[in-house]
């Protein structure tokens, strides 16, 4: 895909699983030089120019991996979503309710109405 999507102009990005795994977890593979195994990033990032608002989940490694990769290119923010506790009994896999948001500004100078 990376080879056939170039050069996107994007002025606004709101990311959401970044990160995903084929066949297995890093941590879990058998053997550690398997490519074809394991983590599993986005990178739309090689597939966009200029600079973006960029707004993602509040995933711990994702603002390190954004200031790796865009640097200055971005506006960047998470926005972290706060639910009410799990519950045991019937309902245990029923939708939490969301309770909150936090907006966490990371790099540059992210427009909240955009968040």
């Amino acid at each position: 895909m990376q080879d056939e999507i170039r050069e996107v102009e994007a002025k606004e990005v709101q990311a959401d699983e970044l990160w995903g795994f084929c066949y297995c977890k890093e941590r879990n593979k058998r053997n550690p030089n398997n490519e074809r195994q394991g983590d599993a990033w986005g990178r739309f990032y090689e597939a966009t120019t200029g600079n973006f608002q960029l707004t993602t989940d509040g995933m711990a490694a994702y603002p390190k991996a954004v200031s790796i990769s865009l640097g200055t290119r971005v506006d960047y923010s998470q926005l972290i979503k706060i639910y009410t506790g799990m519950t045991e009994g019937p309902t245990r896999y029923s939708p939490a309710k969301l309770q909150g948001t936090i907006i966490e500004p990371w790099i540059g100078n992210p427009d909240r109405d955009l968040i």
